[in-house]
């Protein structure tokens, strides 16, 4: 089963701070939460947090630069309890839970990092997201044709960054750039 998933945070190039979290699964089944220990004050001196981040949270006062939290809120929660909570709605989603992200790999790092490095994550949960921008970009790059080959040979050449006509998924050489157009049945 599919679970979307979509993380707002603050990083700065060593840390991935998370300030909220939405999770969807498609049986329904929701989840969003809000760190009760994020760095505020860090937040407030981010312009474009403020802005389009900040005013969607559960607030109790804010002004120019500033926010608290309104921490009777049922979504603002500590980082090891939302941890469970989001352990909980994966593994909901068993036998065969996937994480699905726009322009997620930030949000997979920040995901993992609930449960401290990549090697501690619950047993059940993805070592992937599966990122639906990426998805979009190969969809737009599918060879087009009146005709549509249904030969194997023919349809695992269509390009993929770096591919040639003379490269298929079964090469385990380097291939080179230059494709220019729809795979051929040749």
């Amino acid at each position: 089963m599919r679970i979307f998933h979509d993380w707002e945070f603050l990083e700065d190039g060593s840390t991935i701070d998370w300030i909220s979290v939405g999770m969807r699964r498609e049986d329904g089944a929701e989840l969003y939460l809000v760190n009760a220990e994020m760095p505020a004050p860090r937040i407030a001196a981010h312009p474009w947090l403020m802005a389009n981040v900040v005013p969607h949270l559960p607030l109790w006062r804010s002004g120019p630069g500033q926010f608290n939290l309104d921490t009777r809120s049922p979504y603002v929660v500590d980082t090891p309890t939302a941890a469970e909570q989001i352990r909980h709605l994966i593994l909901g989603a068993a036998p065969e839970p996937e994480l699905w992200a726009w322009y997620g790999s930030y949000d997979h790092v920040r995901l993992a990092q609930m449960w401290g490095p990549m090697i501690d994550l619950p047993e059940g949960v993805p070592m992937v997201t599966h990122d639906i921008a990426t998805l979009k970009l190969l969809a737009a790059r599918a060879p087009r044709s009146a005709s549509p080959s249904r030969r194997a040979r023919s349809t695992t050449r269509w390009p993929t960054p770096g591919t040639t006509r003379s490269c298929t998924r079964t090469t385990s050489r380097p291939c080179s750039a230059g494709w220019t157009g729809a795979p051929t049945d040749g």
